[in-house]
């Protein structure tokens, strides 16, 4: 993720999902912001979560992690329009944000929407679900019967033309007809940026590193196993290892656990 690739994170609750994309998209728009041209807005990160109560855990999460402003956009409170604009975070509701975006001009709209680097969907499963929506539409946004965070992609795609956009989508039980509904909609990308279906990616597996060290730590254990050459009667310890390497009651430490 943070090299900017694609992903639905899918693993159970309290696996790491929330600081996965949430580390990765604050470290993007660092290192996005060094390489931007000072007279450009800088990047910011767009977080859709379903509920307001979410709004407020992720904007605990990002507090000791970002650098620079967070704006919340939900049903129990919502940030002022120009405060949005200048964010580097926006946290928020896909209706309450969809809102928002109605009540303002469609070129300040394209031009918050232009500086998205990283797209998230949290909770993608209470997004969208694999249905149709028949609830209330914001007719400048929001196509009949499409879900609000389905309306949020049509509009990023739509008015971004950043092509270094990455979108990430996170659930515990982000299954094959949410994942299958969401990537419909982003093959409709001008910019032809999500052709493939977003991989499927499990922050609680271990990383490539901890497997790697998990095997050389194995080979040691074996090492230890092997039988000690004989000594002689002159000989003290071993000719070919140390002393310390005859015990077995070495207690290794766990692996780390990858994002």
């Amino acid at each position: 993720l943070t090299s900017g690739k694609h992903g639905v994170l899918m693993s159970e609750t309290g696996s790491g999902k929330t600081l996965a994309f949430l580390l990765s998209a604050l470290a993007r728009l660092r290192t996005a912001a060094e390489a931007a041209d000072p007279e450009v807005p800088p990047p910011m990160a767009l977080v859709m979560v379903p509920s307001p109560e979410l709004t407020v855990q992720l904007l605990a999460d990002a507090e000791d992690h970002l650098e620079g402003d967070v704006a919340i956009v939900s049903d129990k409170m919502s940030a002022l329009w120009w405060q949005v604009k200048e964010a580097s975070l926006i946290i928020g509701q896909p209706s309450r944000f969809l809102e928002l975006m109605d009540e303002q001009d469609a070129k300040e709209v394209k031009e918050l929407l232009e500086r998205c680097e990283v797209f998230v969907l949290d909770e993608v499963d209470a997004q969208i679900e694999n249905r149709d929506f028949d609830g209330k539409t914001f007719g400048r946004y929001q196509d009949p019967h499409m879900w609000s965070a389905e309306a949020v992609i049509k509009r990023i795609i739509r008015n971004n033309r950043r092509e270094t956009l990455q979108f990430i989508a996170a659930s515990a039980t982000a299954f094959a007809g949410t994942r299958e509904r969401v990537h419909k909609l982003l093959k409709k990308d001008p910019l032809h940026r999500f052709l493939q279906p977003i991989p499927l990616l499990n922050p609680s597996r271990p990383s490539a590193a901890a497997l790697a060290a998990t095997e050389v730590v194995q080979q040691v254990r074996n090492q230890e196993d092997l039988p000690f050459e004989e000594l002689d009667e002159n000989q003290s310890e071993p000719s070919w290892e140390p002393s310390w390497t005859r015990t077995k009651e070495y207690v290794y430490s766990p692996m780390p656990r990858g994002i």
